[in-house]
């Protein structure tokens, strides 16, 4: 099954995609080198396996694919098992977000206290509800994407958003809606 007369543009591609393939490495590990790894691997994946690609939504979807199970290998390794997150100096604090321009500084730093405090509580969650969550959070994606991408019906995905959900809620004590994730 050939890509037809689709070409992959490796630089393009890694133009395009690389702030979602880094933001999705880093949601799923934690650890800066840890998705610089992920996405280093990701991209040198895609040279070797460009030309199987069929289009663009194809390409978008197997990179976030390639990307959450490059994450997963790494998590499950014997290295990573037997290395505390809690030592390294590495760990992501924060993804970057941009304060809305109207604010007032102490609004801006109470909004950033608060993105804060959502995304360390994500940061918490099993690694299958925080791939969810980020897919449609952060990516805007649908359920029926997140299915295709994570090779699992929809009932999954929506149990999997759903039970996040609920633990995040419990984890923030009801201080912060959903809708703000």
């Amino acid at each position: 099954m050939g890509a037809g007369n689709f070409t992959v543009d490796i630089d393009e591609a890694v133009r395009r995609y690389a702030d979602m393939v880094y933001r999705l490495a880093i949601a799923n590990t934690n650890v800066t080198q840890d998705a610089e790894d992920v996405f280093q691997e990701v991209f040198v994946r895609l040279v070797r396996y460009k030309d199987k690609i069929e289009d663009e939504e194809h390409l978008k979807a197997w990179l976030i694919r390639v990307t959450i199970n490059e994450a997963r290998r790494l998590e499950g390794s014997g290295w990573k098992k037997n290395v505390s997150l809690e030592d390294s100096d590495d760990t992501v604090d924060s993804y970057s977000a941009e304060n809305e321009g109207d604010s007032s500084p102490e609004e801006a730093y109470l909004e950033d206290e608060k993105r804060e405090s959502v995304l360390q509580k994500v940061r918490e969650l099993p690694q299958i509800y925080r791939e969810v969550i980020h897919l449609y959070y952060y990516e805007e994606m649908k359920i029926s994407e997140i299915s295709r991408i994570l090779e699992t019906n929809e009932a999954t995905v929506k149990t999997r958003l759903k039970r996040a959900k609920e633990i995040l809620g419990k984890k923030l004590k009801g201080g912060i809606e959903y809708g703000t994730i």
